[in-house]
C-alpha cells in the first residue's frame, strides 16, 4: 500500500470552488486586533462572546460569531431534526427505517405512541394513519421566528415578501410561492409537505435561514410534492442544507440558481432536477429514484458528486468513470445484484464519485486510477474498533479491516474515508486519516491519534452522541450540536487547507451540545448557539511529578465556560487529584464562573510511588460537568551504579 498526498488545493467531497474559503454571496468582515487576535463576523451581538483559543493557550474573548458563515459540508447522512432542541417526548429514533425525525401526533390517540414504539413521523402514520408532521427547534440562536409552526391544510399563495419559520403542508392543502422579490420568502425552519400536501416554489428569491449544518430543510415526506421552479434559492454562507424526499414524496427541481446544497432521496423517494446552477451533493438512500440532467445548465456554473450506496446483501463490482463532464451514467453497476436504488445522469459535470457502503455488503472497487476523485463513507451501527485507514492509499490487491463488510481494492486509489456511527455503537478509531467523522444517535466514539483533515467533509457529534478524541488533530469545522457531547483532550483545531487565516473554519456548540477544549489549541473561529456550551481548561507549566512530601506546588491555569444562554453559565469548577491506578481523590481548588491563567489549586505530598491524573471538571448551570484530565508520571526512582561499572582514577 502506499498513501499519496492530496492534489494541492483541492479537498475531496467539498464543493468545486474550493472549500473552506468565502462564498461571493457571503463574505465575512475580519476585524482584528493585532494584540489579541480576536476574530470577529457581520451578525456579532456586541453583548455576547465566545472563547477563543490560540496557540499557546490562551483564552481570548471573541465577539459572538455568527455560524451562518460555516461552510458546506460532504455529510450525506439524512439528519432531519437531529440538529435541534426539542421536548424530549417529541423525540423519537425510529427502530423501523433508522432515522432520527422529531415528530408530534395531532391525533391525541398517537402521540403516546411514540416514546415507546420508536417509530418516526413516517412510520407511525403508515401504520396508524394518525396526522404526524416533522417539527424543529422553535428557538433557533439569535433569529426571531414564530412561537408555533405554520400548519397549511387549504390552498394558500404567497407572492410579497415574507418571514415563516416551521412551515408544514398537510393532506389537502397547498402552499405556492410565486414571483417573490428581494427580500424573498425567508425560512426560519423547515418547510415540510406531509401526507398528499403540495408545496410549489416558482419564479421567487426563497432563502433559509440557517446558521450552522443541517439546520434546516425543504423536505417531501409521505406521498407528498415539491415543485421548484425558476427560483433564486439562497441558504447563507452555504450551510449544509437539504432538499429532500422521503417516503414516497417527490422533488421536481428546474431552472434554479442555487450556491451549494444536497439533493436527498431516501425510501422509495424520487428525485428529479434539470437545468441548475450551482454545486449539489446528491444523496441516494434505500430504494430511491433520482434522474439528474445538464447540471449546470450553463458551462462552468457548477458541478455534482452522488452518493450511491451498497446496502447491506449486496454483491458488486464498481468502477466509477473519471470526473469531468458526463454525457450519461447510471447506477446500480452492471452486475450487480441487492440494490434496488437506481440514478440516472445524463449531459452533468461531476466533481468526484462518492460512495456508501453499509454493513454486510461485498463491495469490490476496481481500476480506480489516482487521476480519479473517489470518497468511500462508512455507516457503522455497531461496536467496533477501526484502525489504519488512510486518505489517498492506493493498494494493488488490499481487503480493508472492516469486521461488518467486505470492501476490497483491487489496483485502486482512494482519496478519502468518511466514518458514520450510529445507534448505540462503541466505536474507536486508532491511527488513521479520514476526511470527515459524524458521530450520531447514541453512539460513543474515541479518537486517539486520529487526523480528520476534512476531504470528506467536517468533524461532527450529533443528537446524543459522545465523542472524546486524544492526541488527534482536526483540520476542518467542528460542530457539537442536539444533545451531544465533544471532549477534545491534547488536540489541534486547525483551518481548512484554503482558509489559512481561520476565518472561515468553524469551531461551535449548538442547540444543548457542549464541547471541551483540553489542553487543545485552536486556530479557527468560535461560534455558538442555542444552549450550546463551549468549555476550555488546561493547566500552565504543569509539574514533571507529583510533589514528594513537605512539597508544595501550585497549579495555575485555565477553566471557563461559553454559552449564549443565561441558563448554562456561569458555571463552577474545582481540581483535583487521584492515582491513575485508582484510589482517593484529593481536592486541589475549585471556584466559581471563569478562572483565566489564574491559580487553580495547591498540590502536596502525594504517593511518590503512585501515576496521577490531575481533572479539570466543569460544572455548568444546569449541573452538566465535562472533566479536563492529565497525567503526571511518578518520579523515576534513583539507581545508584554497581560499583563495577564505576570507573577507577
Amino acid at each position: 500500500m502506499s498513501v499519496r498526498s492530496r492534489r494541492p488545493g483541492e479537498c475531496p467531497a467539498r464543493f468545486a470552488e474550493g472549500r473552506g474559503g468565502p462564498t461571493a454571496r457571503s463574505p465575512i468582515d475580519r476585524d482584528e486586533d493585532p494584540e489579541a487576535g480576536l476574530r470577529q463576523s457581520r451578525g456579532a451581538d456586541s453583548g455576547e462572546s465566545v472563547p477563543y483559543v490560540t496557540a499557546d493557550c490562551a483564552v481570548l474573548r471573541a465577539d459572538h460569531a455568527d455560524s451562518s458563515s460555516i461552510q458546506p459540508t460532504s455529510n450525506f447522512l439524512l439528519t432531519l431534526g437531529s440538529a435541534r432542541s426539542i421536548c424530549d417526548i417529541c423525540e423519537s429514533i425510529c427502530a423501523i427505517c433508522g432515522f432520527r425525525d422529531f415528530a408530534v401526533a395531532l391525533d391525541p390517540e398517537v402521540a403516546p405512541l411514540l416514546p415507546s414504539s420508536e417509530r418516526c413521523y413516517h412510520c407511525v402514520m403508515s401504520s396508524r394513519g394518525g396526522i404526524l408532521v416533522v417539527v424543529a427547534s422553535l428557538c433557533a440562536a439569535g433569529l426571531a421566528q414564530p412561537a408555533d409552526p405554520w400548519f397549511i391544510t387549504s390552498p394558500v399563495t404567497v407572492s410579497t415578501p415574507m418571514e415563516v419559520g416551521d412551515v408544514i403542508v398537510a393532506s389537502g392543502g397547498s402552499l405556492v410561492v410565486t414571483g417573490v422579490p428581494e427580500p424573498g420568502f425567508r425560512v426560519t425552519g423547515n418547510l415540510v409537505a406531509g401526507g398528499s400536501g403540495q408545496i410549489r416554489l416558482q419564479g421567487s428569491v426563497i432563502r433559509f435561514m440557517s446558521r450552522y449544518h443541517g439546520q434546516y430543510a425543504l423536505i417531501a415526506a409521505e406521498n407528498s410534492s415539491i415543485t421548484v421552479a425558476g427560483c433564486d434559492y439562497r441558504v447563507p454562507g452555504a450551510v449544509q442544507h437539504g432538499l429532500v424526499a422521503i417516503g414516497q414524496g417527490v422533488v421536481s427541481v428546474r431552472d434554479t440558481d442555487f450556491d451549494a446544497v444536497q439533493l436527498v432521496a431516501a425510501k422509495t423517494a424520487t428525485l428529479r432536477a434539470a437545468r441548475l446552477t450551482g454545486n449539489f451533493e446528491v444523496i441516494i438512500q434505500d430504494e430511491a429514484h433520482v434522474d439528474l440532467r445538464d447540471i449546470p445548465r450553463t458551462g462552468g456554473q457548477g458541478a455534482l458528486w452522488v452518493w450511491p450506496e451498497f446496502p447491506s446483501g449486496s454483491v458488486a463490482t464498481y468502477t466509477p468513470p473519471l470526473p469531468g463532464y458526463i454525457e450519461r451514467w447510471s447506477f446500480p453497476p452492471a452486475g450487480s445484484t441487492g440494490i434496488e436504488q437506481t440514478c440516472a445522469l445524463k449531459r452533468c459535470q461531476v466533481l468526484l464519485w462518492p460512495m456508501l457502503a453499509r454493513p454486510g455488503c461485498d463491495l469490490t472497487l476496481l481500476d480506480i486510477p489516482s487521476e480519479n476523485w473517489v470518497v468511500v463513507g462508512f455507516r457503522v451501527p455497531s461496536s467496533q474498533t477501526i484502525k489504519g485507514l488512510q486518505n489517498g492509499m492506493s493498494v494493488e490487491d488490499e481487503e480493508l479491516s472492516l469486521t461488518d463488510r467486505r470492501v476490497r481494492l483491487v489496483r485502486a486509489t482512494i482519496d478519502t474515508f468518511n466514518i458514520y456511527t450510529q445507534k448505540k455503537a462503541r466505536v474507536t478509531v486508532r491511527d488513521s486519516t479520514i476526511g470527515e467523522l459524524l458521530a450520531m444517535d447514541q453512539s460513543t466514539v474515541l479518537l486517539r491519534d486520529v487526523l480528520v483533515d476534512g476531504s470528506g467533509g467536517y468533524f461532527g457529534a450529533l443528537d446524543r452522541s459522545t465523542i472524546d478524541a486524544e492526541d488527534s488533530t482536526f483540520t476542518c469545522d467542528v460542530q457539537a450540536s442536539g444533545n451531544a457531547t465533544m471532549s477534545l483532550h491534547r488536540s489541534n483545531l486547525l483551518p481548512y487547507p484554503q482558509d489559512p487565516t481561520g476565518a472561515y473554519t468553524r469551531y461551535g456548540a449548538f442547540d444543548s451540545a457542549r464541547l471541551l477544549l483540553d489542553t487543545s489549541p485552536v486556530s479557527t473561529t468560535a461560534a455558538l448557539g442555542g444552549r450550546g456550551l463551549i468549555a476550555a481548561c488546561w493547566i500552565a507549566k504543569p509539574p514533571k511529578e507529583p510533589p514528594a512530601a513537605g512539597t508544595v506546588l501550585t497549579l495555575r491555569g485555565t477553566a471557563v465556560q461559553y454559552s449564549l444562554d443565561s441558563t448554562v453559565v456561569p458555571g463552577l469548577w474545582r481540581l483535583e487529584a487521584m492515582p491513575v491506578t485508582g484510589g482517593p481523590r484529593t481536592a486541589l481548588g475549585q471556584g466559581n464562573g471563569n478562572i483565566q491563567n489564574g491559580a487553580l489549586g495547591t498540590w502536596t505530598d502525594a504517593d511518590p510511588a503512585s501515576d496521577y491524573q490531575l481533572r479539570t471538571i466543569l460544572i455548568d448551570a444546569l449541573g452538566r460537568t465535562l472533566t479536563g484530565r492529565l497525567t503526571i508520571p511518578r518520579a523515576e526512582p534513583l539507581t545508584m551504579p554497581s560499583p563495577s561499572t564505576v570507573a577507577h582514577r
